[in-house]
Parts: structure tokens; C-alpha cells; sequence
């Protein structure tokens, strides 16, 4: 089992938050936020008593990790070891790890009211990560592998705040130890591992290819680092679970070799076929035409476009 650690300051005194993990990788419902939202619930706390010291560590089980349209989606139960309960308050900044590599780093505001972890039960706790803010695909996530750690205010009690919260963080935070871009680089390689397996069964199939992209490249008003042509393919694969990362340099049929590719993952007999895809899907003939993989052969063949 994985330990996650938050750490947070209550009335001056540092408390580490101990969390531990489960492998169950589903989710449990609750009420969603706007982006940059305090948290909603549908569940208001009915204790209210006065905030005391509390030094002792609340319990943050996860339950979940997913993706969608809005972002990561961790899911968690907490519960507090106090006896009166205890709040968090203000603004959290919350990094998630994967075997030590950090993967999501954001800011979430629980506002003044707070998130409140009663003293005879637990709460439910769901953070969304936005676009931007996590740079891995949530589908090739565990929660058993996963580790976090934050920084923020709580106190003593349960308060009126919420038991059942969703919070979507309102900024990105940089990672730690490095730059933006060079994590990048080094995620964009992870996630090409990850989906390497699977990529390898497209081999002499054709399929939609969504995207090529690389460092340098000016495309759609965007200048791409690696930062920009990981969030690219972080959307597509939100928008198509099935997408997959490939680098061009590992498929013989790309003229060049220094692409970052995502290929939607699904498979054709024959390039009409993808190519219907694409149209079913409201993709425009630059982002959206039927490719042929192979590990053998050139690239003579291997792509068809839609007519203009």
C-alpha cells in the first residue's frame, strides 16, 4: 500500500495529513464546481463547534482516479482522528505522484467556510485537476501507485463547511526540482512507453491520426514546447480515451522521424473507413485522415487524405 502526505498548517502548529491508498480505481459520485469553484456539496456539516488545536492527523483514503472533459478527477474519503472534527480552509496546493514522478500540481480554494471532517464519520472528498495541471493520461493511473502532498490552512472542529466537496483547481502550479518543460519532455517519453504495447497491434492496420506535433512547431496560432505538445495530446486523449502516443522515429511510414504522434487507437480495415471516422467525429481533414502503421516498408502508401 502507497502513503499519501498533505501537509498543512493548523493555528500555527504543522500537521502531516497520512493517506492511504486503495486499489479500487472507481469513483464515487459527487457534486461537481465551475472551474476555479470553492467546493459544493450537498451535504452540510452539523457540527459547530468552536475551532481547537488539533495536531492529530485526519485519514485521506483514495478511492479513484479518472479522466474527463473537465480534467484528473481524484476521489477520496476523509476522516478525522479529533475529536471535535476538523475543517480545511483557504487555499491548498496539492502535488500527486506516480513511483515518485510527479504528474498533477495545482491550487484549490476550499474557502472560508472550509471542507469539514466530522468526528463520528468520514467525508467525501473529489479534486479536479483542469487541462494544464496534470501531465499524464488518468487511464494509465493507479491509485494504488499514486502518493500526494499539499500545503494549506486548517482548524480544530467541525465547522459548517462542507462533508461532501468538489473542488476544480483554479491554477497550475510548476512542478517541483525542474522546469516545466523539461518534465515535460520526460512525460511525453513515460506516456509513449505506456502506450507502446498497444500501439504496436495498429501495426498493418490503418487508423485515424489526430495529431504531429514537436518542440519548434508553429501550428494553429500555437508556438509548441513540450509543455504545449503534451497538453495537445492530454486533450485528444480526454476527448478519445482510446488515443494513443507514438514517436515517428519508431514507425518507418513517417518521412520524419522527430514527431510526437496520437493516433486515435481505432482500427480500420481500409482508409475509407477511417477516413468516415474522422467525418463522424466532426474532424476537419487536418486533424483527422486514415493512416497506415507498419514496422516494415516506407512511407509510400501509407496515408490518405480527404479531398478538400
Amino acid at each position: 500500500m502507497a502513503y499519501l502526505v498533505i501537509v498543512a498548517m493548523v493555528v500555527g502548529v504543522l500537521v502531516a495529513i497520512a493517506t492511504t491508498t486503495t486499489s479500487s480505481a472507481s469513483s464515487a459520485s459527487s457534486p461537481t464546481t465551475s472551474y476555479g469553484g470553492s467546493p459544493s456539496s450537498s451535504t452540510q456539516s452539523t457540527y459547530d463547534a468552536q475551532p481547537v488545536t488539533c495536531t492529530t492527523a485526519p485519514s485521506l483514503q483514495v478511492s479513484g482516479v479518472r479522466g474527463d472533459s473537465s480534467g484528473m478527477v481524484v476521489t477520496m474519503r476523509a476522516a478525522s482522528s479529533c475529536s471535535g472534527g476538523q475543517t480545511l480552509t483557504g487555499r491548498w496546493q496539492v502535488r500527486v505522484r506516480s513511483g515518485g514522478t510527479e504528474i498533477a500540481a495545482a491550487t484549490f480554494d476550499f474557502g472560508s467556510t472550509g471542507f469539514s471532517i466530522p468526528s463520528n464519520g468520514s467525508a467525501s472528498l473529489q479534486l479536479t485537476f483542469p487541462p494544464g495541471s496534470y501531465r499524464a493520461a488518468p487511464s494509465s493511473l493507479s491509485p494504488s501507485t499514486l502518493t500526494t502532498s499539499g500545503t494549506g490552512s486548517s482548524t480544530g472542529g467541525s465547522s459548517n463547511g462542507s462533508t461532501q466537496a468538489s473542488v476544480t483547481a483554479d491554477s497550475a502550479l510548476p512542478p517541483s526540482g525542474g522546469s516545466v518543460d523539461a518534465a515535460s519532455a520526460d512525460d511525453l517519453q513515460r506516456q509513449s512507453s505506456v502506450d507502446s504495447a498497444t500501439a504496436s497491434q495498429l501495426s498493418d492496420t490503418w487508423s485515424p491520426q489526430l495529431s504531429a506535433k514537436r518542440a519548434g512547431l508553429v501550428a494553429d496560432g500555437v508556438t509548441y514546447d513540450n509543455s504545449a505538445v503534451l497538453n495537445d495530446y492530454l486533450k485528444l486523449k480526454a476527448t478519445f480515451p482510446s488515443a494513443l502516443l507514438i514517436w515517428s522515429g519508431d514507425w518507418p511510414v513517417f518521412d520524419s522521424g522527430n514527431f510526437w504522434i496520437t493516433m486515435s487507437g481505432v482500427t480500420f480495415s481500409d482508409p475509407d473507413s477511417a477516413n468516415n471516422w474522422c467525418i463522424q467525429q466532426n474532424l476537419d481533414r487536418d486533424h483527422c485522415f486514415a493512416k497506415r502503421l507498419s514496422k516494415t516498408g516506407g512511407s509510400a502508401g501509407s496515408t490518405k487524405l480527404r479531398p478538400r
